[in-house]
């Protein structure tokens, strides 16, 4: 069968020799070419065209004219005047048609056509449904207008091309290693994403490392891995946080394990205020075993309501965010940041929802009726074993009760005071907990490494039972040039966070260990203050440390 790219080209030029190649190539949509059988002129989306010769109908077969296929075609076409043969080769594809002869070669191999190719006024003429049958398109008559409608769907997108070139394949420890990435789509279609393995800024141990780049088109289509080997020597430039203190990058992950967090003198905070807001949180039942409500509770002035659950069934759900307003009069629902992620793996999901929630500047307003339900939010369809995870700042001014629905269904709303309170798990929390943002200020006067602990539920005491959702910002001061490190102590953690109007991943790779890895924050000159903004997110553990190494005494 011939490839559908190729017969995209192909039919187009067999009405028309003014067709633009390029434009061809750059085609997103469905083409419909409209023509009628006995006259010269056909409509290609929508554009009038003149063809050579005009479409016959014989024994009830339409056949339409091949003489301009040399024009514009970039292939190449050849007739064999003496044996009346067609041959077009193009795409690695050698195809043979012959007049008068219904069997047409591809490559060699024989198939057979509803009628041979004809010459009438000095054009050839091939079947429509052979070209049609080949492309898979849609062929309609109109008897009314006797026009042919023949719609051609685009041709199907190619995968992009990963690419990246380096200055040299041999660097020494600490040495910085450029990438030049060269990807491309031969559709001209956008690269969405980029994904790397094994690259890093510099290496710091002596031996091979293979760094290999996959790309994603706007098509969501991926393309293969492309490799390089970088060969790294036994001299060393730099040290791995010397390099990184030199070269500081917000949540770069760097290897932690020769340091002895745990045994560092705590830092004590010189002041910590609380906000306002509230933490609404619904993590219990964490996994969905049926439809039913979640969580709810009454809202009034500020709150965060974050959620964070899995499917545990066997079939899709949903999960609604439902306001309901039982009071007598009307209200206003300002949602002043948000952030949601999913269907996706419990670490992700969180640390991507917490990352776009800092990034949130939009502000929405909802006013809601007395007696009036209303979904705020959906998550979509949530396939078995997927997580979702959400965050919202809202502010009422009066009591508006909020809860978290699991359905299987978007039609829940009609049959809502049916729904059956689901129980909690043993667990995990739900609840409203009173602090949803801790103001914490820090001042470095110790030339000595120190760290500062946070979410323990001891040293740095928020909520009694959950520091999840709970927004932190922490100001830090020092006396002398002093490197950042984020380091996860209770467990793995993947989450997000803005260091001096920065957003970036904590870390930006992978995910953090304790007694292994932490991510870096910055450089703290002598005197700077800056603040370190983020929430501990849904999936991974805590508590956390920041931990202070002086660069100098």
């Amino acid at each position: 069968m011939i490839q559908k790219h190729l017969l995209f080209f192909l039919i187009l030029l067999l009405f028309t020799s003014i067709w633009e190649h390029s434009a061809l190539a750059g085609a997103e949509s469905s083409l419909e070419i409209v023509l009628k059988p006995g006259e010269k002129q056909a409509f290609i989306a929508g554009k009038a065209v003149q063809l050579p010769a005009a479409p016959v109908i014989q024994k009830e077969i339409t056949l339409v004219p091949l003489r301009f296929i040399a024009e514009g075609l970039k292939t190449e076409v050849k007739w064999e005047q003496d044996t009346k043969k067609i041959f077009i080769i193009a795409s690695g594809k050698k195809i043979c048609l012959e007049v008068g002869n219904n069997q047409v070669y591809i490559n060699g191999d024989p198939q057979t056509i509803v009628s041979p190719p004809v010459i009438i006024e000095n054009s050839s003429l091939i079947p429509l449904r052979f070209i049609s049958e080949a492309l898979g398109a849609r062929v309609a008559y109109l008897s009314q207008t006797k026009e042919i409608h023949i719609t051609l769907p685009p041709p199907p997108n190619q995968p992009p091309l990963a690419r990246f070139n380096l200055a040299k394949t041999v660097f020494d420890q600490g040495e910085t290693v450029e990438y030049i990435d060269s990807s491309y789509d031969p559709d001209g279609d956008k690269i969405i994403n980029w994904e790397w393995t094994g690259k890093k800024r510099a290496f710091f141990k002596p031996g091979i490392n293979r760094v290999s780049l996959r790309v994603q088109d706007s098509h969501k289509a991926w393309s293969e891995p492309f490799y390089a080997i970088i060969t790294i020597t036994d001299q060393v430039l730099m040290d791995e946080l010397t390099y990184n203190f030199t070269y500081p990058v917000p949540g770069e992950s760097l290897d932690m394990s020769h340091i002895q967090v745990a045994g560092l003198q705590t830092v004590n905070p010189v002041d910590t205020r609380e906000g306002s807001e509230k933490v609404f949180l619904s993590d219990s039942p964490e996994i969905i075993t049926e439809d039913g409500v979640l969580f709810m509770s009454d809202i009034l002035g500020p709150a965060r309501i974050c959620y964070h659950h899995l499917n545990g069934t066997t079939v899709n759900k949903y999960v609604y965010l439902v306001a309901t307003n039982n009071g007598s009069e009307a209200d206003q629902i300002t949602i002043a940041k948000q952030g949601t992620s999913g269907p996706g793996e419990a670490m992700y999901t969180g640390r991507v929802a917490v990352y776009r929630y800092l990034a949130s500047d939009h502000l929405t307003k909802v006013t809601i009726q007395p007696g009036e339900r209303r979904i705020l939010y959906t998550t979509g369809s949530i396939p078995a074993g997927q997580c979702i995870d959400g965050l919202f700042d809202v502010k009422t001014n009066r009591n508006i009760l909020f809860s978290v629905v699991a359905a299987s269904s978007p039609d829940f709303l009609s049959n809502y005071e049916l729904l059956n309170i689901l129980p909690e798990d043993e667990e995990h929390f739900r609840g409203i907990f009173p602090v949803g943002s801790r103001l914490i200020s820090v001042k470095l006067d110790s030339p000595e490494m120190s760290r500062l602990i946070i979410a323990d539920g001891k040293d740095d005491f928020g909520n009694t039972e959950n520091d999840y959702g709970v927004l932190y910002e922490i100001t830090i001061e020092s006396k002398y040039k002093t490197g950042v490190i984020f380091s996860a102590r209770g467990g793995v953690f993947e989450g997000a966070g803005i260091w001096d109007n920065q957003l970036f991943y904590l870390p930006d790779a992978g995910m953090l260990k304790p007694s292994e890895n932490g991510a870096l924050i910055d450089v703290l000159l002598p005197g700077e203050r800056k603040t370190l903004s983020f929430i501990p997110p849904s999936g991974s553990y805590l508590p956390v440390n920041l931990v202070f190494i002086p660069l100098e005494k």
